[in-house]
């Protein structure tokens, strides 16, 4: 369901994932400090139908399906029509988790697999979640080569240069930033998350994983929650100002000293 159109998107969550009996109050707690819209990722066949339920009974809840890179040479051979029959039967779902990681085996497939899901993004026009690790230029050329028809593309937890983002940017792709730009040794994504258009930027929590520094949430059991989200943009927020205290101002030829009249 989409009925809570106002409060913070976390933009990649995996609500499906939750313990059946702690799924409430974690929604509950995330609400209640503001975060009211939900991203929610598949990975698998495996949790296709939970993913799809839970948007259907939760407000704020966007769902969406795909083969995760991880799961790319296992899945059953029927996967790809099983995808198609679900998006089918539930047009407000997005196509995700999908995407590239080469630090885990047969990139072959893994390209041809995210290949497949991509195009079929784009013929029904479906919004796309990715997961990209170590796979920068593949990345950029699979999706350049969609370019014309790409749907809503968001890139999550993006682990890339500012130079492979000037590239993803020109395709029209979103980021989201996550719980490890909170970590001070994440030079280059605080980087990215510092100086990224804010426009192409979003937030996520990647919840229940990606549990680091202060998003454990001692209530839960320890566990990340959306309800964490709020320290990640505010920790953004606070990077933006920080580079733009730093940065000179620029002023035109033989301007120096009138600055007022700028």
């Amino acid at each position: 369901m989409n009925s809570m159109e106002n409060g913070l998107f976390d933009s990649h969550v995996h609500l499906q994932a939750y313990p059946a009996d702690v799924l409430g109050r974690v929604l509950q707690r995330a609400r209640a400090v503001g975060v009211t819209r939900f991203g929610c990722c598949g990975s698998s066949p495996a949790d296709w139908g939970a993913v799809l339920r839970i948007a259907g009974e939760e407000d704020g809840v966007e769902p969406s399906i795909g083969l995760h890179p991880w799961f790319a040479g296992s899945a059953a051979p029927d996967w790809f029509d099983e995808l198609g029959t679900a998006l089918d039967q539930h047009p407000e779902a997005g196509i995700g988790e999908i995407g590239l990681d080469f630090t885990r085996d047969d990139p072959e497939t893994q390209k041809k697999v995210f290949t497949r899901q991509l195009s079929l993004a784009c013929e029904m026009k479906r919004r796309v979640t990715i997961h990209s690790v170590k796979a920068d230029g593949a990345l950029i050329r699979i999706l350049s080569k969609h370019a014309a028809d790409l749907p809503d593309t968001l890139v999550h937890a993006p682990s890339i240069s500012i130079e492979t983002w000037h590239e993803l940017e020109k395709l029209g792709v979103y980021i989201s930033i996550g719980s490890r730009v909170l970590h001070s040794s994440s030079v280059k994504l605080r980087e990215l998350a510092a100086t990224a258009n804010p426009e192409r930027v979003r937030f996520e929590t990647d919840s229940p994983y990606t549990c680091v520094n202060k998003c454990s949430v001692s209530s839960l059991g320890g566990i990340n929650s959306p309800e964490t989200l709020p320290l990640i943009i505010t920790e953004v927020e606070r990077l933006r100002r920080a580079v733009t205290a730093v940065r000179p101002v620029v002023t035109k030829p033989g301007a120096m000293g009138h600055q007022n009249d700028l």
